[in-house]
């Protein structure tokens, strides 16, 4: 069985006073079908660089994904868990993938930076390689 590590949006219910974990079913189903399971890591505020680390190391994963939702600097401690696993993966040689935000995040991690964009949610976007 093969394990992928997914992030997390975070969603508050203010009706009731609650702040949840969400993953999208369908990129759940996606991962199933192209045969991994995927671990959904929790955003814990008191996430350290040890149980990041004892997380990656227990679960074994054949790649982490950084999800999309959430603007970057919104939830802190959601920046702070990602950017932990952007160097995991890069010392440990695990595949990594960003999607919508978990790119931005790669980006940022790199020394890139954000342009604020308007009406963007559920578009198709041009990819720029400024190496051309």
């Amino acid at each position: 069985m093969k394990f992928v590590i997914i992030t997390q949006r975070i969603d508050h219910l203010i009706e009731r006073n609650e702040t949840r974990d969400s993953i999208d079913q369908s990129l759940v189903s996606f991962l199933f079908k192209l045969g991994y399971i995927a671990v959904p890591i929790p955003n814990y505020q008191f996430n350290s660089s040890k149980v990041i680390n004892d997380f990656v190391q227990i679960i074994n994963p054949h790649a982490v994904i950084l999800s999309g939702g959430n603007n970057i600097g919104e939830y802190e401690y959601r920046d702070d868990l990602e950017m932990e696993l952007i160097n995991i993966c890069i010392n440990k040689d695990i595949p990594l993938l960003g999607i919508c935000r978990g790119m931005q995040i790669l980006n940022l991690y790199f020394g890139g930076s954000l342009i604020i964009s308007d009406n963007h949610v559920n578009l198709r976007h041009d990819i720029l390689d400024s190496n051309n």
